[in-house]
């Protein structure tokens, strides 16, 4: 390899092709919101909710890779899922006791299913609640009647309220392979996930405000949450 010193114009161009990668770099990294605030998710479910959620941080997760690499930053804790198989209040007690001290968000992921209606309408007031002692922000992403509402939003609206087994059996209709243990679900669903969430929209403004929780039905506030992760893949 010969040693002589690069002409001027050769090392001009060098100089432009590393100013221009480094800049490529650094374009790339400002293009990346900051990670999400340190958050946990506490869900009713052991199964169905978890797997759809963990998709979805999976997608955050892989997008701040590289990122993470560069910085030295760890992206495991950033966001936590837990399934707990509790409801509603109890879920609410569950996650005081055990949210992680540099925690910043909580979400409480529940269904209305067979709970006293006063049970399901005080949880969103006593995250509120919480949330004003000011040291961890508590929101609540319910469902009225259950998680299969918004996995049904997906493909078409609805303003029946119906039973249980006929929101799966509605969503199977357009999604056969559906399963309460199905670890795909964001992944067969994610084209359709702004539908969804314009139709879950939609369907909330549908109902007086001074309506509680109870008496929204159908209705699911799953969608804020979605909204919430969304905004760490697609930005």
């Amino acid at each position: 390899m010969s040693k002589k010193p690069l002409k001027h114009g050769d090392q001009k161009v060098i100089d432009e092709r590393l100013r221009l990668k480094a800049a490529k770099k650094i374009r790339r990294t400002e293009e990346l919101p900051l990670l999400p605030p340190i958050t946990k998710i506490f869900c009713e479910g052991t199964k169905t909710e978890p797997h759809y959620l963990k998709e979805i941080v999976n997608s955050i997760t892989e997008r701040y890779k590289k990122y993470a690499m560069e910085n030295r930053i760890s992206l495991d804790d950033v966001v936590q899922i837990e399934g707990v198989a509790r409801s509603g209040k109890s879920l609410l007690e569950y996650a005081k006791k055990h949210v992680p001290t540099d925690v910043v968000n909580v979400w409480l992921v529940y269904d209305k299913d067979d709970f006293p209606p006063e049970q399901f309408n005080v949880t969103p007031k006593m995250a509120a609640a919480e949330t004003k002692k000011g040291k961890v922000n508590y929101s609540t992403a319910w469902s009225n009647e259950c998680i299969e509402l918004w996995f049904l939003l997906h493909f078409q609206d609805l303003y029946s309220n119906i039973s249980r087994e006929l929101y799966i059996e509605k969503l199977r209709e357009h999604y056969p392979a559906y399963t309460k243990s199905s670890t795909d679900v964001y992944t067969q669903l994610k084209t359709k996930t702004n539908d969804a969430i314009k139709r879950a929209k939609k369907l909330y403004e549908s109902f007086e405000p001074e309506k509680t929780p109870s008496e929204k039905a159908p209705c699911t506030m799953v969608y804020k949450l979605v909204e919430f992760l969304l905004e760490y893949i697609e930005h």
